[in-house]
């Protein structure tokens, strides 16, 4: 536990919180290493750690309807990975995949949930830092989706369509 507090003291999702908080963290906490193309978990596995990236990055993936994957976002270190793991039915909701050789903090999660019930102030904190990324991974993802949608040249498809409506009012 002591020797993992210095990388959690450093990593930017603690920053600012208390001391006790930290103890939270650092009571949970172990490392973990993955390789390239390596996977951290699987959407709708169990979610049951949440992650801090200390080196390497992290694609966030889901899966197309043919069973191809689509990078949602890259993660770098100094992100923090898996939210999934805070609310029922606790089953991930993406992949996540190492890109590079990744080094994590894995925090266990039924421990962080069983802490948040018992300190409140913890957990008020907790779920601030959370909601943020939560924000922050609606948006990345929204605009991915939004980007897949748009059509290559908008204005063409608007004048194909034009043209099919002026030869409908022009017929007898």
């Amino acid at each position: 536990m002591e020797v993992l507090k210095p990388l959690i003291l450093k990593h930017p999702f603690s920053k600012d919180f208390a001391p006790h908080h930290l103890h939270h963290l650092a009571s949970c906490a172990t490392l973990a290493h993955f390789e390239p193309e390596q996977y951290i978990f699987h959407e709708a596995e169990e979610a049951n750690a949440f992650y801090l990236i200390i080196e390497g990055e992290v694609a966030l993936e889901t899966q197309k309807p043919d069973g191809q994957p689509v990078v949602i976002q890259f993660l770098p270190a100094g992100e923090a990975l898996g939210w999934s793991w805070l609310a029922p039915p606790h089953h991930w909701r993406f992949d996540a995949r190492a890109v590079k050789p990744t080094g994590l903090i894995v925090l266990d999660a039924g421990y962080l949930r069983a802490q948040c019930a018992a300190d409140h102030e913890f957990g008020y904190a907790l779920l601030q830092r959370l909601a943020i990324i939560i924000g922050q991974r609606l948006e990345v993802t929204r605009l991915k989706l939004s980007a897949s949608y748009r059509q290559p040249d908008r204005f063409a498809l608007a004048e194909e369509e034009t043209e099919e409506y002026h030869d409908w009012i022009s017929e007898p």
